[in-house]
């Protein structure tokens, strides 16, 4: 089941779905709220903590792949909220400290 595309809420969604699990068996087998795993399919939360996406990944059981594609999906957002835009390449105009 790869889950490389979509907003972290929709990639949360496809990989629970995917496991055959309700929001209430997710959040109780996570550790989590069956609120906190709605507002996060919904985006109503949008920016879910590093733990907490790690929590889902272990409790959902996810393969090397599909963990990826969560935590990117969870990064895409911060990044986002942060003013970086993942399409840009800011990196590649990096130009270092100009010596005098």
């Amino acid at each position: 089941m790869s889950a490389d595309r979509g907003s972290f809420g929709e990639v949360l969604r496809r990989v629970r779905s995917g496991a055959a699990l309700s929001q209430e068996a997710l959040a109780e087998r996570a550790g989590l709220s069956k609120r906190g795993i709605s507002d996060l399919e919904r985006g109503a939360r949008l920016a879910p903590r590093l733990e907490t996406v790690r929590l889902l990944a272990d409790a959902l059981m996810l393969s090397d792949a599909d963990r990826q594609s969560l935590l990117a999906a969870a990064r895409t957002v911060l990044l986002r909220l942060d003013g970086f835009e993942p399409t840009q390449r800011g990196l590649s105009t990096y130009q270092g400290r100009s010596r005098t």
